[in-house]
C-alpha cells in the first residue's frame, strides 16, 4: 500500500477540510472533519476484499462530493455526500486482474465523467463512463 492511496484530504463543497481514509480493517471508510477534529461517519464499504485505494471527486455544479474506493475484489464503489455517504454506484469486475491499485476521475468536453483504472501487475488501463458505470 502507498500512503497517498490510503487516504485523501480535501475541502468539501462547504469549504470544510475533510480527511477520508481506509479504516484499520481495510474494509470500511472513515470520514473525518479536520477543522472540528471529529468523526463525521464510518462507512461500511461492503467490498468483498480489502480496499486498496480511496479518492475524492467533487462536482461543484451539483454541490456534491464523492468518495470512490477500489478493492482487491476488482470493484469500484462510489459514495455520495449528498446521500449520507450511501453507495450510489458499484462497478463490478472493473478489471480482470488482481486489483485496482490506482484510478483517477476525469471530465471530458461533453461533461461526461470518466474513471480510469489501472490494475496491479498487468498495467492495464480501462475507462468507464462515470455517469452510467459502464465500460467505454
Amino acid at each position: 500500500y502507498w500512503i497517498n492511496e490510503m487516504m485523501c484530504s480535501y475541502n468539501n463543497c462547504k469549504e470544510e477540510p475533510i480527511l477520508a481514509y481506509i479504516a484499520k480493517n481495510n474494509k470500511d471508510i472513515v470520514v473525518y472533519d479536520l477543522k472540528m477534529n471529529k468523526l463525521i461517519k464510518k462507512i461500511p464499504s461492503n467490498h468483498n476484499d480489502n480496499i486498496c485505494c480511496i479518492k475524492h471527486y467533487q462536482v461543484r455544479s451539483f454541490n456534491e462530493d464523492y468518495i470512490l474506493t477500489s478493492s482487491y475484489d476488482k470493484s469500484l464503489r462510489v459514495f455520495s455526500s449528498n446521500k449520507d455517504f450511501q453507495c450510489t454506484m458499484n462497478i463490478l469486475n472493473m478489471h480482470d486482474c488482481y486489483g485496482i491499485y490506482s484510478f483517477v476521475v476525469l471530465k471530458n468536453s461533453s461533461n461526461t465523467f470518466v474513471v480510469s483504472g489501472c490494475s496491479y501487475g498487468q498495467e492495464k488501463f480501462k475507462v468507464w463512463d462515470f455517469s452510467k458505470g459502464t465500460f467505454i
